[in-house]
């Protein structure tokens, strides 16, 4: 969740330096995924921390935060003075290391461009890789780029235009109504569940039982049912035993990428083919004295 929200904090830093935006504009719920590349999952969880309700609904960004982003403006703003000639200097230094184990000797000569890099680009980074250094990258430089890996990161931000930091990823495919059509033994037909992924799981509709769910298709709340599982469950459907592991993936994918509803819907398909094939095969292969 940090990472996450470092994460967040460093986009809409980077919209107000590129844009020159002053303290008190005030953005629009729409603004704030459209100018400043905020995802909707972001927003609800970083909300209260990052922004303070304006008039007519809008919204400013949090006065202690905004210090801060003068602050990353200030060394950004520094930063600039020779990069290209840091770019340089730091690839050709990266390219000497012939392993993840022989860097620490030259680790002092290389800081100084790290540091003047991770300024200028101000990097948005995976959540799993800051997770795993345990530190986030303003609060001690030195110390999160005291790893290969860190310093590889660093590099392919150099060395590709690919990082776009902009990408809303799978914020593309929100809240749009697809089908799964899952056909059960019980009632010897398709019942088309209505499946709608949400920020932070699915929505499954179907005429038994309706509601919200986790990635992996399970009830968020243990003293109510919904989701796949309980409507599988309600209609004593034989699905994959690896079913748990197979919705999450792909909610997984819808998510980090700017995977478009089609695909998504395709994808669906897939798995409700699936568990349909589960369901007729074991009915197929039940012993009749069952």
């Amino acid at each position: 969740m940090q990472a996450n929200k470092r994460n967040t904090k460093v986009k809409i830093a980077k919209a107000f330096i590129e844009n020159s935006f002053i303290k008190d504009k005030i953005f629009s719920r729409s603004d704030i995924e459209s100018v400043l590349f905020v995802r909707e999952k972001e927003f609800e969880s970083f909300k209260e921390q990052l922004f303070i309700e304006a008039d007519r609904g809008g919204y400013r960004v949090d006065p202690d935060f905004f210090e801060e982003i003068l602050k990353w403006k200030k060394f950004h703003n520094s930063s600039k003075e020779s990069i290209e000639t840091a770019k340089v200097e730091y690839k050709k230094m990266f390219q000497s290391f012939e392993c993840d184990y022989n860097y620490p000797p030259v680790f002092d000569k290389i800081t100084p461009l790290f540091n003047q890099l991770h300024w200028y680009f101000l990097p948005v980074y995976k959540d799993h890789m800051i997770d795993n250094r345990g530190v986030i990258p303003e609060e001690n430089i030195n110390e999160y780029y005291n790893h290969f890996h860190s310093l590889q990161d660093l590099y392919k931000i150099i060395d590709s235009t690919s990082n776009n930091w902009k990408s809303l990823k799978g914020d593309v495919n929100l809240n749009q109504v697809c089908d799964f059509p899952v056909y059960t033994n019980r009632w010897g037909h398709e019942d088309n569940y209505k499946v709608t992924r949400t920020f932070n799981g699915w929505s499954v509709e179907n005429l038994g039982i309706g509601g919200a769910c986790s990635p992996e298709g399970k009830s968020l709340d243990k003293e109510s049912e919904s989701g796949f599982i309980a409507n599988f469950e309600q209609d004593f459907v034989d699905y994959p035993s690896k079913f748990h592991y197979i919705i999450e993936r792909l909610w997984n994918l819808a998510d980090e990428t700017e995977m478009d509803i089609k695909e998504l819907q395709s994808k669906l398909y897939e798995v409700a083919k699936l568990v349909s094939e589960v369901e007729k095969t074991i009915s197929r292969n039940t012993p009749d004295w069952y």
